[in-house]
């Protein structure tokens, strides 16, 4: 019998990299970081298609940054977003809910290096799901 050439396709997710702390600091916090998720993505079949930057911005800022990321995933640029941790983008857990829900009415999912897919999958409430 032959043989399937099953071939896992690689999940397009966009980085958003985020820390806290000094400003003197910032750059090479953000490169650790970077290294960080992207031996998570290398081990995950996690394709990298685009880096966003916290930089020093507040929690304004990055919701705006996350809005955007939503619009970019709902056009079909990516499949979800790759985070080093919830925390850095949200102020509280209830926060935290709230971006993974938006994201996951897009049929996305977003994927934390420490705790793995975040996404919410009810059957009988209807989501928006992305167009390509």
């Amino acid at each position: 019998m032959k043989k399937k050439n099953t071939k896992n396709v690689p999940v397009k997710c966009i980085v958003y990299i985020s820390t806290v702390g000094d400003i003197q600091h910032v750059n090479q916090r953000e490169q650790r970081q970077m290294k960080y998720i992207s031996e998570y993505a290398k081990g995950n079949d996690i394709e990298v298609v685009k880096v966003m930057h916290r930089n020093v911005l507040g929690q304004l800022d990055v919701n705006r940054h996350f809005d955007r990321i939503i619009q970019m995933i709902s056009e079909g640029f990516a499949d979800g977003i790759l985070v080093a941790n919830m925390r850095f983008i949200s102020k509280d857990i209830d926060d935290a809910c709230r971006k993974i829900a938006k994201v996951s009415n897009v049929g996305a999912a977003i994927y934390s290096v420490d705790d793995g897919k975040l996404m919410f999958r009810f059957k009988d409430v209807p989501c928006g799901y992305k167009t390509r």
